[in-house]
């Protein structure tokens, strides 16, 4: 019997029914809020199970250097993974873990407001100006956005405003160590965030909605756009809004477009202490195929969307929304084939729409 203890993300019975109900041999137990704490511990004392779930990738290196995860570099299944994404986990030539899934920052837009105003998703600084000043004077709030479920995450916008106008190369720099972050580059990209939350871009509820909350005023017409992560397709199907996306524009001549954040929600690993950890990777190969992400993407869009090489185009388009399909194959894509551009644990790349 293998076990898996899956931390915080998808509910118990999204996991269940897209993936361990048809794994014979396989028991999960599904953590809370505390489950990075609890993983670590039990990797300390020896009470892990066989595969563990990190929550933040930066954790892995020191879980490797300590001994507590098992190599596996020996396993041709993590041939499928993009080599950005493996790249994540390598430590010292070895590979500890996979992650669980491609994760960018995209624009979702009120696809109605937009065909009636006549207005078209922006492609630079000027154009979102123009489009937010516009909102505004219509009493339209120009992002509607929540952080109340887990206030840290404001530091999503950090990311996107330092890849969108510094610039990839910049944020590579300053990652190494060649650039301070105290730089003009990126002063001028966080004073551009600020004077948007200060010009009211946010609205007035930013710190007291939820992910969803915010998410959803771009389907009652309270907001005209939604700088969000991915995985939030899976919202869309809630909200009754007729909701768009596009590529969220770069901020200063000169870079690269469409730009795309590369992260994840978390890694997958298998404890090194496991008398079982053949049986572990195999069930992690099982995992990482593009029948387990067309399960998830028809069921869940944007979570568990498999960092797989093959884009699955045609796949998706079967059993997704175009939206999400057409993001997903984008950001694949565009990691595949930008992989020399890695920078730590996240990266920025760009490719075609």
């Amino acid at each position: 019997m293998v076990t898996w203890w899956l931390g915080r993300g998808t509910g118990p019975g999204d996991f269940k029914r897209n993936f361990a109900d048809h794994q014979p041999g396989l028991r999960v137990e599904y953590l809370g809020a505390d489950s990075l704490e609890r993983t670590l511990v039990a990797l300390a004392d020896g009470t892990a199970p066989d595969i563990v779930m990190i929550p933040r990738a930066g954790t892995v290196a020191g879980l490797a250097r300590q001994g507590r995860l098992a190599d596996l570099s020996s396993y041709a299944w993590t041939r499928r993974v993009l080599p950005l994404a493996r790249a994540v986990c390598m430590h010292e030539g070895r590979l500890y873990g996979v992650p669980r899934s491609v994760e960018t920052m995209v624009l979702f837009y009120d696809r109605a407001l937009f065909r009636a105003e006549g207005w078209q998703p922006p492609h630079s600084l000027r154009e979102l100006e123009d489009l937010a000043a516009a909102m505004q004077v219509r009493g339209i709030v120009p992002f509607g956005a929540g952080t109340a479920d887990y206030p840290p995450s404001v530091e999503l916008y950090f990311s996107l405003i330092v890849n969108h106008h510094a610039g990839p190369a910049n944020v590579r720099a300053a990652l190494l160590g060649r650039l301070p972050w105290t730089a003009p580059v990126f002063r001028d990209a966080v004073e551009l965030l600020r004077s948007w939350f200060e010009r009211g871009w946010f609205g007035t509820t930013y710190f007291t909605d939820g992910w969803a909350e915010g998410f959803a005023r771009i389907a009652t017409g309270e907001a005209g756009m939604s700088p969000n992560m991915s995985w939030i397709f899976g919202e869309i199907t809630e909200a009754s809004g007729d909701v768009g996306v596009a590529p969220f524009p770069t901020l200063r001549d000169g870079l690269a477009a469409p730009l795309y954040i590369f992260g994840t929600a978390s890694v997958l690993a298998v404890n090194a202490a496991s008398p079982r950890r053949d049986a572990a990777a195999a069930v992690l190969d099982r995992l990482f195929t593009n029948e387990v992400r067309r399960a998830f993407s028809r069921d869940l869009p944007g979570d568990w969307n498999l960092p797989l090489t093959d884009p699955d185009a045609a796949g998706l388009a079967r059993v997704t929304t175009p939206e999400f399909a057409a993001t997903a194959v984008a950001t694949t894509a565009a990691v595949r084939d930008a992989a020399a551009l890695r920078s730590g644990p996240a990266a920025t790349v760009s490719g075609s729409p």
